[in-house]
């Protein structure tokens, strides 16, 4: 293809809106493209080359106080191009030229990595598969996000199986906090989900285990006292204009199963077999005075600052605020009675969402 025109645009809008780039790029645009045909000639008659109405007219480029820059590039037939995004460094920076050879030997890279991580065709998996595989781990990570902003949480308890509210606070933003997390799905649900992430360092943590810890203290980062997580993550303006408001209050009595234990656990195993004692890490996990001298500064996660106080915690909640009955009908004892029961909270007869 051959390129006809490149031009731009640039806008100064507030930062508290530059989420919004895409509405206020269009609504700009479409506002542009009803000025030139109001403007065109009465008796002016044929096509009109969309160039001529929905073309950029450089408008603000090169001017430091715009907050946001569109670029358009018209081109003739088929056409590919490459966008680079260049650092500071200018023995950091990349050829145009280099880009498919770097990217060929990055995607050899991962491939030689993922067979080393998870064993799959040593394990006799197909072809097929193991691309499935590799997609959902590029996938996986492809979705880590670092979120801020505040989320709309409520005090007061929210009554079981679709009863009414009477009296109690209305629900109210929080103070701003950040989150570092995984995604279900980029494109659907872009924020962190509580039960999904659980699963979610399962995986990564065998990828990559010092970021699936980054990623675990952020999460326990955002328990407060009582030991409760919001079970889904909905910071700032951008991301509650992707919820229905009916689902965007976070409320304290409901709750996700633990899943993030699952990767402690996972921790607690590498710890064993490095040599720590059961007794040490049961101490580790359920004791919030335990704060040993057991992290050796590497990458792999340490158990005791991970895991203390915010373990011990997360129990308390369960226990404080999804406590079940552990008699049997008739009023009889289970055979598990001298054990811990739940009750889950948050649901109703018609709809399961925690």
């Amino acid at each position: 293809g051959k390129i006809h025109k490149i031009s731009g645009v640039g806008l100064r809008v507030p930062k508290t809106d530059v989420w919004k780039a895409k509405d206020i790029f269009q609504n700009g645009l479409f506002e542009s493209a009803q000025r030139r045909a109001r403007a065109l000639p009465k008796d002016f008659k044929g096509k009109v080359p969309g160039g001529l109405l929905f073309g950029l007219d450089n408008a603000g480029l090169g001017k430091k106080s715009k907050t946001l820059f569109f670029a358009q590039m018209v081109v003739r037939g088929e056409f590919a191009f490459d966008v680079i995004y260049e650092c500071a460094d200018p023995t950091s920076r990349i050829d145009s030229e280099a880009i498919d050879a770097i990217a060929s030997n990055r995607r050899k890279e991962f491939d030689a990595r993922f067979e080393a991580t998870f064993n799959l065709q040593e394990k006799g998996f197909s072809k097929e598969q193991i691309d499935m595989a590799r997609e959902a781990l590029s996938s996986l990570i492809g979705g880590i996000g670092y979120f801020s902003g505040s989320g709309l949480h409520s005090r007061t308890p929210k009554p079981e199986h679709g009863g009414t509210e009477e009296g109690g606070e209305e629900p109210e933003l929080s103070l701003p906090y950040s989150l570092f997390a995984t995604t279900p799905s980029r494109p659907f649900f872009p924020r962190g989900f509580l039960w999904d992430e659980g699963f979610h360092q399962l995986v990564l943590r065998q990828w990559d285990a010092g970021l699936s810890q980054e990623i675990l203290r952020s999460w326990f980062a955002t328990m407060d006292e009582s030991g409760w997580i919001a079970r889904e993550q909905i910071l700032g303006d951008e991301a509650r204009s992707k919820v229905p408001r009916e689902f965007q209050v976070q409320y304290p009595n409901f709750a996700n199963p633990p899943t993030l234990l699952f990767a402690v656990e996972a921790m607690a195993q590498q710890q064993l077999a490095r040599g720590m004692s059961k007794a040490l890490v049961d101490d580790l996990v359920v004791d919030e005075e335990e704060v040993g001298g057991t992290c050796d500064g590497g990458s792999d996660g340490c158990l005791d600052d991970l895991a203390v106080p915010f373990v011990a915690r997360l129990l308390a909640f369960f226990q404080n605020t999804q406590a079940g009955d552990n008699t049997m009908g008739g009023g009889h004892q289970s055979r598990a009675s001298s054990s811990v029961g739940y009750r889950w909270r948050g649901r109703s007869e018609n709809h399961t969402l925690t």
